[in-house]
């Protein structure tokens, strides 16, 4: 007898092929049959009206540690995601040499959890396996990461011996599987490095066949630079480059066709170049971002040195930046930390006026009280240029997230939306905009993201692969997440179903906890 069938659904496989009107029977983890009007399980669902799909996979988030802090995951597993991959833009908990396990410590802003990094994935993961999971956590390796352990946070060019240390640990922790080396090039120390150096390490990753994935240099003024830049080291390495988050930000919007001319072109000849998104038009990121690159050499302790030393200097840097010419009333605070819950929510504009300060002067006094720990959320986007992204079938939709709890009151903050509402967001406006059919929809969700970083056996609904399931109701499928209002469970995911166990069931959270860690073999 089947453990569970899921009776009467719309079956969107997540290949892009026709809907079909199906059961589908899950034994154990597995798929074992998917045909009408099989005989009965242990359990069934009623699916009739409903949609299912593969489970969502987010290729792109920053949950780390997720599972750690809360092992419901309920903001990603209330969307429909049952697979997460973290270690993005240029971060990850390892890997370091001996010498250099003491920067990479000091790397980690989440002090609370210091405990956990490791020398090596296979340490990271002895560290956590018996930990709960809700939904499938794999990762990347932050090249930030091997950066700061080998190189460490100066504004210097890494040497031949040291480049040379950094693919060593690469090719290790890609050998423990790794689904491939992440880039956060807009970040310290990760914004120190020359393109030669990028292109050395991911002849690494192609030699594995995996991925090069990138926050590139700059979203915004200087985007197709930055763009050019990935598609040189996917030309030079022969390494499959995929672009996190694109997006035309301030200094930029109204050029998608520019920027679809230049992903095609690439294509062409013959650069392996992906794309992923997320449906909203704010960025979120650390108030660092609005200081210079100089400011950012050495780390936390040099910026603050820099404050106090070189303050004038720091304010015209601010002044003089893209953030600056934006207009940082688009820069919205998320939390200080407890240190000034008044401007938690407020944009920097009105903070300043709150102060008696000057814009730049507010950034300053901000992150020298915070020890620079700062989130915020960065309006930096063009709606029309957003759903032209977005209307791209070979564009993955992600979510740039962590999952947290559900319950506002176990919140201490309000973080971006995207948070909670990534994928039914996607979903609603895919319905209000005609974007695509849904099936398209649905493999831009699950089996695009895993075709990108090569994750076997799951985000396509067939008789073998695992058991990760989502069934939503399209016509009512939608985000509630708002940004003053950000800790909000979306409407229209019915059941979600992680290797074969129930975690949502009719909407609410079960007890399961049948995620698992996944481990991508070279």
């Amino acid at each position: 007898m089947y453990d569970l069938v899921i009776k009467n659904g719309k079956i969107v496989s997540g290949t892009g092929e026709k809907s079909f009107i199906a059961d589908v029977a899950i034994k154990d983890k597995s798929i074992v049959k998917i045909a009408p009007d099989l005989e009965d399980g242990v359990k069934n669902i009623d699916a009739g009206g409903l949609v299912v799909s593969p489970g969502f996979i987010d290729m792109h988030t920053h949950s780390d540690i997720a599972f750690i802090q809360d092992e419901t995951c309920g903001s990603k597993l209330f969307q429909g995601v049952t697979t997460e991959l973290a270690g993005c833009c240029g971060f990850s908990y390892y890997p370091s040499d001996d010498a250099g396990f003491e920067r990479l410590k000091s790397y980690t802003e989440e002090k609370e959890y210091i405990r956990y990094v490791s020398k090596s994935l296979g340490e990271f993961v002895q560290k956590t396996e018996a930990m709960n999971k809700s939904i499938n956590w794999g990762t990347y390796v932050g090249h930030g990461a091997l950066r700061a352990s080998i190189v460490g946070f100066g504004d210097v060019k890494a040497t031949p011996e040291q480049i040379e240390a950094m693919k060593a640990l690469l090719d290790v922790a890609l050998s423990e599987g790794a689904f491939g080396l992440s880039l956060g090039i807009a970040y310290a120390p990760g914004m120190f490095c020359d393109t030669d150096e990028l292109v050395e390490l991911s002849k690494v990753v192609a030699k594995h066949g995996k991925i090069v994935t990138s926050h590139i240099r700059n979203e915004n003024v200087a985007v197709f630079e930055a763009i050019e830049e990935m598609i040189e080291i996917g030309r030079a390495s022969k390494a499959h480059v995929h672009i996190s988050h694109l997006k035309l930000g301030y200094g930029s919007w109204h050029k998608t066709e520019e920027l679809f001319d230049i992903i095609e072109s690439s294509r062409a000849e013959g650069v392996n170049l992906t794309i992923e998104q997320y449906p909203y038009n704010a960025s979120s990121t650390g108030l660092t971002a609005v200081l210079p690159n100089w400011v950012h050499e050495g780390g936390i302790d040099k910026i603050l040195e820099r404050f106090r030393d070189q303050r004038d200097e720091v304010i015209k840097g601010i002044e003089g930046s893209n953030s600056f010419e934006m207009g940082l009333d688009r820069v919205m605070v998320v939390s200080t930390g407890g240190f000034m819950p008044e401007a938690d929510g407020k944009n920097i504009r009105e903070i300043s006026q709150m102060l008696g300060k000057s814009e730049a002067e507010t950034v300053i006094y901000l992150l020298e009280n915070t020890a620079c720990t700062v989130p915020t959320i960065r309006f930096t986007m063009d709606d029309e240029d957003v759903l032209k992204i977005m209307s791209r079938k070979d564009c993955a939709v992600i979510s740039d997230g962590s999952a947290y709890n559900i319950d506002p009151e176990k919140m201490s903050f309000k973080p971006h939306p995207r948070n909670y509402g990534t994928f039914p967001r996607f979903l609603k406006l895919n319905r209000q905009h005609q974007l695509m059919s849904l099936e398209d929809a649905v493999y831009k969700m699950t089996g695009l993201p895993a075709q990108n970083v090569h994750l076997e056996n799951r985000g396509i609904l067939k008789e073998g692969n695992y058991a990760d399931i989502t069934i939503f109701d399209y016509d009512k499928i939608e985000d509630t997440a708002v940004f003053n209002h950000s800790i909000s469970k979306p409407i229209g995911v019915e059941y979600v179903i992680v290797n074969g166990k129930i975690a949502i069931d009719q909407g609410k959270l079960t007890s399961e906890r049948s995620g698992e860690m996944l481990l991508q073999k070279s």
